[in-house]
């Protein structure tokens, strides 16, 4: 059985703008990925891909190591 690539989408309720969209999107993408949505970053552990939209937080350094990789998405500057 090939390896599926855990990818988490973290989202900040007091900027849900994006949530609704997420929730309701038809990942095509299934077999090969495993999608979850997380409001809490302390209940990410060791993805492949977190997705950090519109989070307003800072986020301490000990949770970016625990993942590959973190993309940053956010509607202003920062």
């Amino acid at each position: 059985m090939k390896k599926k690539f855990k990818v988490t989408f973290l989202i900040d309720k007091s900027n849900d703008w994006f949530e609704p969209f997420l929730r309701n999107f038809q990942f095509k993408l299934g077999n090969k990925y495993r999608f979850q949505i997380k409001e809490d970053y302390r209940k990410i552990v060791s993805q492949d891909l977190v997705f950090i939209l519109g989070y307003g937080k800072f986020l301490p350094e000990s949770f970016l190591k625990r993942n590959y990789l973190n993309l940053v998405l956010h509607e202003s500057k920062l």
